[in-house]
């Protein structure tokens, strides 16, 4: 009898649907016409990290004909209860300003339409303070291509700003993790010994996502930030370097990451140690990482990038489709980016997510990398002279991957050119050590002859 009404209900839908009947609310996929399905979920919220006073998103996609009703819920007990969530019932839900008491708190999505209900995985909110900068790596000093004494000099090798890294840096997996790698500055899960196949971007993206293995299924293809974390800026080669930590078969070649815009995608040249772009067809080696770890001494943030793109450049939803806009992997960037000073301090703006303190409006004349470093360590301002000529890590921290200099000028900054901007950082390499590290603030980083010019833009108050 039960069977025979739940088929009788089955076919008075699909008439319904045939005649245009039977529509739903307002949910977060497709519907609408068409046979009826019950609801399910493409894309499931996941969990978010951050800081304190600043908001968290949670996304969703689900599909079902007629189109599902969504309603958020939320649990404060360890998913032992969940309560509606008021008002919340798009497929996105954007949490208040956390505190730190905040952090645990879960949430999921309920979608319902009239053949049944679907419930979103868990996902978990994580407050954290702020994060670390960590050093660079780099420890010696440079002038003329010779190896000076660092004292006073003002050179990434002389401060050394940033937290230190935890020794051993990485860990190598035992048991069922015994393949893997975990690195104990980030907190990433790393593959021992990656891939010596150099493929294109679709295929990167296609063989991390579906990995299985030392018992975890979640890997995905690392965004720009988690790949040039492996970056060691005091190492000649990054390969040999990382292969006597602790890897092996790390090559010296380029390695894609899920950061992209357009018909390019963002790759770490691994022992040129910087990120730039190669076209989405080209070959190269990948990486794939796991893991999520806003508590790690140095968390990593989100890259800000917030579309996917196919092969051609097209836009595409980023449902399943594994790319950095997606996966949005590390700590969310706080809803109020940078905090302008007032009083004595006007004239600069901190970072909440760093700590760091940046001169607003930094001069649009460009000069030599001895001169940048010059201005910075002697600049008085805002009431401080602890200024300095910020390193990679740091200059990386206000990069934004869709926006570059627009993105720091409409939220705080004035005067930041499209340009590129020393870094305290040198560019070692063997038989020339002449060179420095500049940053674009889209994310691309290039070395250069310390002659050629470049902007400055100071910064102080690092860890």
């Amino acid at each position: 009898m039960t069977d025979k009404y739940a088929l009788t209900g089955v076919s008075m839908l699909l008439a319904l649907a045939a005649c245009g009947g039977g529509g739903g609310g307002g949910g977060g996929g497709s519907g609408g016409a068409g046979v009826p399905t019950v609801p399910s979920f493409s894309s499931n919220p996941t969990n978010e990290a951050t800081i304190v006073s600043s908001t968290a998103s949670f996304r969703s996609v689900v599909t079902g004909t007629p189109t599902p009703t969504l309603q958020w819920q939320i649990s404060t007990n360890g998913g032992v209860s969940f309560a509606d969530i008021p008002s919340a019932t798009t497929s996105d839900y954007t949490a208040p300003a956390a505190l730190v008491g905040d952090s645990g708190t879960q949430f999921r999505v309920v979608a319902t339409n009239g053949l049944g209900a679907a419930i979103s995985n868990i996902a978990t909110l994580t407050v954290v303070q702020s994060i670390a900068v960590p050093e660079t790596g780099q420890t010696t000093c440079y002038a003329g291509g010779a190896v000076v004494n660092c004292a006073g000099t003002g050179q990434d090798g002389d401060l050394k700003a940033g937290v230190a890294w935890p020794n051993p840096r990485f860990a190598v997996g035992t048991g069922a993790e015994a393949d893997c790698v975990t690195d104990n500055l980030t907190g990433l899960m790393w593959l021992r010994s990656p891939s010596v196949t150099q493929v294109n971007w679709a295929t990167a993206l296609s063989n991390s996502n579906s990995l299985n293995i030392c018992g975890y299924s979640d890997w995905r293809l690392p965004n720009r930030k988690e790949m040039r974390s492996l970056a060691n800026a005091g190492s000649v080669n990054n390969a040999a370097t990382l292969n006597s930590s602790g890897f092996s078969n790390v090559r010296s070649g380029s390695y894609w990451t899920s950061s992209n815009n357009g018909t390019s995608a963002r790759v770490l040249v691994m022992n040129d140690r910087f990120v730039f772009s190669n076209t989405k067809t080209s070959t190269n080696y990948y990486w794939p990482a796991r893991g999520d770890a806003p508590a790690a001494v140095a968390a990593l943030a989100e890259t800000g990038e917030s579309s996917c793109y196919d092969a051609t450049g097209g836009v595409i939803s980023c449902a399943g489709a594994g790319q950095d806009a997606e996966i949005r992997a590390g700590v969310a960037l706080p809803s109020q980016r940078f905090a302008i000073g007032t009083g004595a301090e006007a004239g600069c703006v901190t970072d909440p997510l760093t700590g760091l303190m940046w001169v607003q409006a930094p001069s649009t004349t460009a000069s030599n990398w001895d001169t940048a470093l010059s201005y910075a360590n002697n600049l008085v301002f805002c009431g401080y002279s602890d200024w300095r000529l910020p390193n990679m890590n740091e200059l990386e921290s206000i990069s934004n991957s869709d926006a570059g200099a627009g993105y720091l000028n409409a939220r705080g900054f004035s005067n930041i050119q499209a340009g590129y901007y020393w870094s305290s950082t040198a560019w070692l390499l063997a038989g020339s050590n002449d060179t420095a590290m500049a940053f674009l603030f889209n994310g691309y980083e290039i070395s250069d002859f310390k002659s050629v010019s470049y902007y400055v833009l100071p910064v102080r108050a690092g860890q």
